[in-house]
């Protein structure tokens, strides 16, 4: 394995807690949502392998960054493809709400969380690329 992946950077509590709030938004948004009246129509399974497992990886990993104040490489790399993950399921959804097949604020609910994860984790591997962090 790459030892640039599984070096640690002291972690900015802040940048944690912000992957924490956007990972539990991402993860309960099917559940949040109906409530609320921002239903998307979809299997509960679904909803599982969107939101909820990618989610929970990135509570779990966040959740270490924060009571560690250290983050791995390979953690970062990991939340960005659970983002990633995110995202990509949700392409469709938005897709249909811009056709008029699927409420626009909805979508939006239940899109912006894994589009926000990935470009914070994006960013956060380009602000700490070539540093030494030993």
């Amino acid at each position: 394995m790459n030892d640039q992946l599984v070096r640690s950077a002291p972690l900015s509590r802040v940048l944690a807690a912000s992957f924490l709030l956007v990972a539990l938004w991402g993860t309960l948004a099917p559940y949040v949502g109906r409530p609320i009246g921002l239903v998307v129509v979809t299997q509960p399974v679904v909803e599982v392998v969107d939101h909820v497992v990618p989610g929970i990886a990135v509570l779990g990993i966040a959740f270490s960054w924060l009571t560690t104040g250290r983050m791995s490489r390979i953690g970062v790399l990991a939340v960005g493809l659970a983002g990633m993950w995110m995202t990509g399921t949700h392409v469709p959804l938005l897709l249909q709400a811009i056709e008029g097949g699927a409420s626009p604020a909805a979508a939006l609910f239940h899109s912006v969380p894994g589009i926000m994860i990935f470009l914070l984790a994006t960013a956060t591997i380009v602000a700490n690329t070539g540093e030494d962090t030993r």
